[in-house]
């Protein structure tokens, strides 16, 4: 609501009262509160109402990771901060600066304390930190800066024993293999992975991670009914737990895999469509309903509508390239051979013509047009 003028003025005479440090203190420790308050209700089914709650304040998230440069204890405050907003920051499309922001925490200079319950509680926050910076790195498709982020934090995770950030870690290493096209490498990962999850049945959460991470291999390898096994096993816990954003990628996985079987019938992948695309609304989530419409560009292809697949495909990654982001991988495979039979049908120069009006399209415009033909679609069946 303010002028920046104003603000910086503002800020000048906060900077010459004298009282800067204690102000920063307070407003550091009013956000950092926020922001662990918040990392539990993101894994629940409160997450639209609280990425809402989160988007009034991105900047002063940021100001505060700022701070911590000079706060008292910020190396272990920052890493506090930038390890509880990960959700937001990829539900937002903020992956640049949510990775800025994790690289900056990471690499404060922390004092030694020699009291060992501070020093786990580093380990654990230095490890959570490593693991996200990974991911984001993952997302933006810096495979190798990833690759080395991750393991530092699985080499921290298995020295201190904090087995539900080394199954989580070991998830996202896999990732990493599978966009490196190391599948042994990824398979070792996320085998691992899945196995420490299932030790720990009181955190579904983290078995639907890694089933859905090793689902994304076996899909492909092709095998289809293995994805789909552990697609609808990790549906099932997110669903008992409200995890309203697992929900919508465990239903967009399912109709890719339904899709990709070609089994004839296309209506449950349009059911799955349609109630993905309304948790991607409820969340206000960007990238959720790309993907949403990236799979709609296979189910086009299902039905041999290959204009519009051509148009979904170059509007989702016109815009899905636009936040920073890469297509993953298991999904880009999906679309590729999909892509092939409409690129056949219409030939080349026809292919590059409908895929430059869908690139041509705003993000809230190309929304628009796959709901309405997913409408379509539901009112004929």
């Amino acid at each position: 609501r303010m002028l920046e003028t104003m603000r910086q003025f503002a800020l000048e005479r906060l900077a010459e009262s004298g009282e800067q440090h204690a102000t920063r203190e307070r407003h550091l420790a009013c956000f950092l509160a926020l922001a662990l308050e918040a990392k539990a209700q993101l894994e629940g089914p409160g997450q639209g109402a609280w990425l809402k709650r989160l988007d009034r304040d991105r900047d002063n998230f940021f100001a505060a990771h700022a701070w911590c440069n000079h706060a008292d204890d910020g190396a272990v405050r920052g890493l506090r901060l930038v390890s509880a907003l990960p959700r937001f920051w990829l539900s937002r499309g903020l992956l640049v600066q949510g990775h800025h922001a994790c690289l900056e925490a990471l690499a404060r200079v922390h004092a030694e304390v020699g009291d060992h319950m501070r020093a786990v509680e580093y380990d654990r926050l230095r490890c959570e930190g490593l693991m996200h910076a990974g991911r984001l790195c993952g997302y933006r498709g810096l495979d190798g800066e990833a690759g080395t982020l991750v393991r530092e934090s699985i080499v921290i995770a298995r020295r201190n024993g904090f087995t539900e950030l080394l199954a989580s870690a070991l998830s996202h290493l896999g990732f990493v293999y599978l966009s490196l096209h190391d599948r042994p490498g990824a398979r070792s990962c996320l085998e691992e992975a899945l196995a420490l999850a299932r030790t720990l049945g009181h955190v579904p959460t983290l078995i639907s991670q890694a089933g859905t991470s090793l689902a994304e291999l076996e899909r492909i390898e092709g095998n289809l009914q293995a994805a789909e096994a552990l697609y609808e096993e990790g549906l099932h816990h997110v669903r008992a737990t409200g995890d309203r954003l697992r929900t919508m990628i465990g239903l967009n996985n399912l109709a890719m895999v339904a899709i990709a079987a070609g089994s004839g019938d296309d209506r449950r992948a349009r059911m799955m469509l349609i109630e993905s695309l309304a948790i991607s609304d409820e969340l206000g989530s960007r990238r959720g309903r790309l993907v949403v419409m990236e799979v709609c560009a296979g189910l086009a292809a299902h039905l041999g509508l290959w204009e519009l697949v051509a148009r979904f495909d170059g509007a989702a990654d016109i815009h899905t390239v636009q936040m920073g982001r890469r297509r993953d991988i298991a999904d880009a495979a999906f679309l590729a051979p999909l892509i092939e039979r409409a690129r056949a049908a219409l030939g080349s120069e026809g292919y590059a013509t409908a895929e430059a009006a869908g690139r041509a399209l705003s993000y809230d415009n190309a929304v628009a047009a796959m709901q309405e033909w997913l409408d379509r679609l539901q009112g004929v069946a």
